[in-house]
């Protein structure tokens, strides 16, 4: 069997996930993977970010940023982390659009 990268395994589960929720809006990703090499914490962990453009012409996009701490993530981890930030990044579009002066309460 040949060999996997976790990062573009990741990258994968990520990008196909996003395809699945995204009802038609536009989303990018990026996973950074972090060694850690002092113990307890011996392995590998993944930031994950995920985003979009704010709804507000000129405005810096929107991002939510996860930890993944299993080194060998299952793909239902990757499936839950897509719909909680996909959820909270358009609730939270949906409130700039809202709001007076473009700004949540």
């Amino acid at each position: 069997m040949p060999a996997v990268s976790l990062v573009r395994e990741l990258e994968g589960w990520l990008a196909e996930e996003i395809g699945r929720q995204c009802l038609g809006e536009a989303y990018k990703f990026a996973v950074h993977p972090v060694t850690m090499v002092a113990p307890p914490e011996n392995g590998i962990r993944y930031n994950v970010m995920i985003g979009r453009a704010s709804p507000l012409l000129g405005q810096a996009p929107l991002l939510i940023g996860y930890a993944v701490t299993n080194p060998f993530p299952a793909r239902e981890l990757v499936t839950a982390v897509v719909a909680d930030a996909l959820g909270k990044l358009r609730v939270l579009a949906g409130e700039l659009l809202a709001a007076p002066n473009g700004k949540p309460a």
